[in-house]
């Protein structure tokens, strides 16, 4: 499996070594007489082969957009109707209104292409890459560039090496956000970093958001991956995001719709990604969540790319994305009082239990010192301030009730500390030099 020129991606399996032992969250939280499942994820029919199928995304022209329309809009646009072909794979028509093309991807799924027309005067394209490859120097942006997918690019899979061979060239600001981000891996350069990622804002804010997945990855890659800390920044640059991101469709389940693999399994792993922003965000500083419940059809759980060797770093994204389901589960319920509370807490502990459990079976606690690849300790971070915020909430529930009740809250609260506390003292400096979740 290849990438962009000049960059090779690795998928292999470093040697495992034995896990660790671990405190039970459900024992510590509460006693139960019940056993409970863990939660079932969503499951759909995915084509076994693309047959030909074009990429959404590519179909559109530079200056082009893709909107989403639904059955309804349709209804209400017979326009939509007379334009879109008989066959969903069929090609789009060219003259039929000028400005406009239609494309069918489900019976009752249909997408809009049309130019944009900013108000603001479009700049160079290349303004901003140029400028990073005299801050740079030409010979340093495949070097930067190569450091990025090695590390951010496998504990964060919101990119495709089908679609870097697809394209002519990637988009500016997406490059630009890669190489900005990349510097944080970049020692002998990161003192560049600031700089570059000034660059890259400022072709951000020159250029209008435009509704392509280009779009989504070169904010995502801003999200995750910019070392300044701007809460209110991030926090509108999110909603911008949503809004792209329900433009384009990728609330929608695309399992099942007439796209090659490759463009599925993109667009569910940067509705995944989003999602986990979002929720993660939304849970550490104690607000409601951006995306909202009732209009997503959530997409399954990622699968690995097509043809792809087992990956432990694509393995830990999708165990966060398990476990982003039931924190949120926790965050959405968190209103509840009294026994109902207590039920759900315990719930969520012997939810969390299952997920480590199956952490372990993917072999994601079984690495050594120096052996973790991008995103398992970051994972693994994830999940033991997960135990920390159920043990507060469990303690907070039972506070000024009863004094053994207390206690025992107590002593919740600092063997989940304890567990945290071994965890971070026990990391190598390898471990700090690879890929951390900005919400750490």
């Amino acid at each position: 499996m290849t990438g962009p020129p000049g960059l090779t991606l690795n998928y292999t399996l470093p040697p495992p070594s034995l896990p660790s032992s671990r405190t039970s969250l459900a024992d510590l939280v509460a006693s139960v007489t019940t056993t409970l499942s863990a939660a079932k994820y969503l499951q759909s029919h995915r084509p076994t082969a693309d047959d030909g199928l074009r990429a959404l995304d590519l179909e559109a022209g530079e200056e082009e957009e893709v909107y989403l329309v639904s059955t309804a809009s349709e209804r209400d646009a017979l326009m939509l109707n007379l334009l879109a072909p008989t066959h969903r794979n069929a090609p789009l028509p060219s003259n039929a209104v000028p400005g406009l093309k239609v494309r069918h991807v489900s019976p009752a799924i249909a997408f809009c292409y049309y130019a944009t027309k900013p108000y603001d005067s479009p700049t160079p394209g290349r303004a901003a890459l140029d400028q990073l490859s005299e801050l740079l120097g030409p010979a340093n942006i495949d070097l930067v560039m190569q450091r990025y997918i090695q590390v951010d690019g496998e504990a964060l899979p919101i990119w495709s090496a089908e679609h870097f061979a697809a394209v002519p060239s990637l988009d500016v600001g997406l490059s630009c956000a890669y190489i900005a981000a990349g510097l944080t891996y970049t020692p002998e350069l990161r003192h560049l970093q600031k700089k570059a990622w000034e660059t890259c804002y400022a072709h951000f804010r020159s250029h209008t958001p435009r509704a392509r997945l280009a779009q989504i990855q070169s904010w995502l890659v801003d999200l995750y991956g910019r070392s300044q800390v701007n809460p209110s920044g991030n926090f509108i640059r999110l909603g911008s995001l949503i809004s792209v991101a329900r433009l384009l469709g990728l609330h929608l389940d695309c399992s099942s719709w007439d796209l090659p693999r490759w463009e599925r399994d993109l667009r569910t792993r940067l509705w995944w990604a989003l999602l986990q922003y979002d929720r993660w965000s939304a849970l550490a500083f104690g607000r409601t969540s951006s995306i909202g419940y009732e209009d997503q059809n959530l997409p399954p759980l990622p699968q690995p790319p097509q043809g792809a060797a087992p990956n432990p770093s694509f393995s830990a994204f999708v165990a966060l994305c398990e476990l982003t389901v039931i924190m949120d589960s926790l965050h959405r319920r968190n209103n509840s009082t009294g026994q109902d509370k207590m039920t759900m807490l315990e719930e969520i502990g012997l939810r969390l239990d299952q997920w480590r459990k199956q952490a372990d079976m993917r072999g994601l606690w079984t690495f050594g010192h120096d052996q973790a690849p991008p995103g398992v300790r970051s994972l693994q971070l994830t999940y033991y301030y997960s135990g920390m915020v159920l043990s507060r909430e469990t303690w907070d529930a039972v506070a000024g009730q009863n004094p053994a009740a207390d206690v025992i809250g107590q002593r919740t609260c600092l063997a989940c500390t304890l567990e945290m506390v071994d965890f971070v003292t026990s990391l190598r400096p390898s471990d700090m030099a690879s890929y951390w979740s900005c919400r750490e």
